[in-house]
This record gives structure tokens, sequence and C-alpha cells, in this order.
């Protein structure tokens, strides 16, 4: 480099004086500057500019994001213009996750499992792999909202949404779907390890209700009601079908829970 300003210097935290009869190629990783040769230095060649996306080094080491444009001069050599863009990934990274990540909780949204448990069960149906899908809602969650208040169901639904990040993996995609109803797919899964899963659920949601058993502001019981799908590499569904079929599931676990919580006790019954 024969010429570097201070603007410049300041972006990789070094004087001029530090940069000046250095190498271009210190500014970059060893994999990012090749990278650039092959891409760049054809175009600048052959057209006399190039602009594009690069990741820059600092004289601390650390990386960033930069806008990079390269322009061949007359008598040779070339001016290379560089703009630090971290801050500008930034907010399109807080505007990607507004656009897929639910706001109450943190989770995917309908917008974001749908795009991404798609793509997840195309790989598996090119790699053979198994997955199941889990479908469920709050049991009881109208009746929070009701004797409690809006504000501490939405504390309910983080709740659950907290309990599922912590007993899952971090490899299965978890949503709030809207509402209530919250799903996960869990990818490359043993079907024999579904009821496992099913009880790590259940036992989070235990362990959460009794931790506010004394809490007379919060001593709600919160309960699942969980539908399951399996997906079959060799006969794959989409993510809607897998959908429709965990939420019929769903909705006969609602039933069976119902039955049970109304079914009279064996005292009961033999004092009729």
């Amino acid at each position: 480099m024969e010429f570097v300003n201070h603007a410049f210097a300041r972006m990789h935290k070094a004087r001029p004086s530090e940069l000046i009869a250095t190498s271009w190629n210190s500014l970059y990783e060893p994999s990012e500057s090749k990278r650039l040769v092959t891409e760049a230095i054809s175009d600048v060649t052959s057209v006399g500019f190039w602009q594009g996306d690069a990741v820059g080094r600092r004289a601390d080491g650390s990386l960033y994001p930069q806008e990079l444009s390269l322009t061949l001069l007359p008598q040779g050599g070339l001016v290379a213009v560089a703009r630090d863009v971290t801050e500008r990934k930034l907010a399109q990274e807080q505007l990607r996750n507004l656009s897929i990540r639910d706001e109450l909780t943190g989770l995917l949204n309908r917008r974001g499992f749908m795009s991404q448990a798609g793509h997840l069960l195309d790989l598996a149906a090119r790699q053979g792999t198994t997955c199941a899908l889990l479908y469920g809602d709050v049991d009881g969650f109208k009746s929070i909202n009701d004797e409690y208040g809006h504000a501490f169901g939405d504390a309910a639904l983080v709740e659950i949404a907290s309990i599922l990040s912590a007993v899952m993996r971090s490899t299965d995609l978890i949503a709030r779907m809207g509402g209530d109803e919250f799903t996960i797919l869990a990818y490359d899964l043993d079907l024999d390890a579904i009821p496992a899963m099913l009880e790590r659920i259940h036992d989070g949601i235990g362990s959460s209700n009794t931790s506010r058993a004394n809490d007379a502001a919060r001593d709600w019981m919160l309960g699942m009601s969980i539908g399951v799908a399996h997906f079959d590499p060799s006969a794959p569904l989409g993510v809607e079908a897998m959908l429709r079929v965990a939420d019929a599931e769903q909705y006969q676990a609602k039933a069976r829970r119902k039955a049970l919580r109304l079914a009279p006790s064996a005292t009961t019954a033999s004092a009729r």
C-alpha cells in the first residue's frame, strides 16, 4: 500500500504509517484474500472496476464486514475504497429476526418455522433421515387469562417457551405458532426416542408448576396436550401435512387428558 487515509487506518485500528508499505493481504484472512484475488482481480483487470462484500481484519485481529470497491488506475495500481458496514448488517439481522421471531417468547414465529422446517424436511428426504413434529397447546390457557389477566397469560406463554427451550436439543426447531400453540421439529430423531422426549416436556412443566406452588400470584397449573407426526423419508410429507396430522393427534390427546380429569375416582364409583 502506497497511500492510506486516516479514515481507512482508523477503521483498521492502526495509524496510516503502520499500513504504508505493507501488503493489502494483511488486512484479510488468508482464505478471504484468496477469494478476493479469484473473484475481484479478474474483473478489475478486464473492466477496470469491481465492487462487492468482504470480511476485513483489523490490527487487533477482529473481523468485520465491509463493502469494498476496487478501481484500476490508468498508470497502474488500484484504488481501494472500503466501508465498515457492521451497523448496517446488525440492523438487517435485527429486521430479519423481527420477521421470523415471536416478539413475546423469542421463539420462531409461524413464518420462520415454516421456512426453516421446510428446508430441513427436504434435507431429511434426501438423506433418508427420520424426524418428528410435535404440535401442542397450553391446557387451561383461557382460564389463566380470565382469572389472572392477560399479562399473566403472557407470562405463562414465556414460561412454556423457556421450558421447551431448556428440555429440547439445540438442533430442534421450536416455534410459537400463535396464541397458545407451540410446535417443535425434532430433526434426525430415532422415533423410539419420542416417548422420552414427551416425558422431558411434561416433567419440565411439572417442575415449573411445583416451583410456583407457594406463589399465590402465580399458582396456575400449566399443562400441554401434544400431538406427534412422524416423518418417513420413504413417504415424505410436507410441513403443512405434518402439522395437520400432529394437530389431529393433539386434539385426541386433549380429549384423553380431559376424560382422565373428569373420570370419577374409585371411591366415588364404589359409593354409587
